[in-house]
């Protein structure tokens, strides 16, 4: 945390302006948006990996008194899983997100990590 807000001083040194206030309230004001912003990364990993924790594919089933049903669901889930498995890892987040989540795209934007 502390080498990424020096790196944002070392880039936008430029952007320092002596009529504007003291250097180190410039100094502070990148540390704080840098903690916000860390913040703010760690609060939507925190809402992701709810999601992540709960195993969503062997959900128990109403479909255990019919033999028939219950074999029949036991190969859905098994579909599901191995196409759920194929995606790569960003797809397969947003479509968990989406189907057993129950969000709506504005809600899931903001809880996938961008790079």
């Amino acid at each position: 945390m502390t080498q990424d807000t020096f790196f944002n001083v070392w880039r936008r040194a430029s952007s320092y302006r002596q009529s504007r206030g003291k250097v180190t309230a410039w100094l502070f004001s990148i540390g704080h948006h840098q903690i916000i912003d860390e913040v703010r990364r760690r609060k939507r990993r925190e809402q992701t990996q709810v999601y992540h924790d709960v195993d969503l594919i062997n959900q128990p089933s109403d479909d255990t008194n019919d033999p028939m049903k219950f074999a029949n669901r036991q190969m859905q889930r098994g579909m599901l899983s191995k196409a759920l498995s194929a995606l790569r890892s960003k797809q397969r987040e947003i479509v968990v997100l989406a189907y057993y989540g129950g969000l709506t795209h504005s809600e899931i934007v903001p809880a996938i990590p961008h790079p």
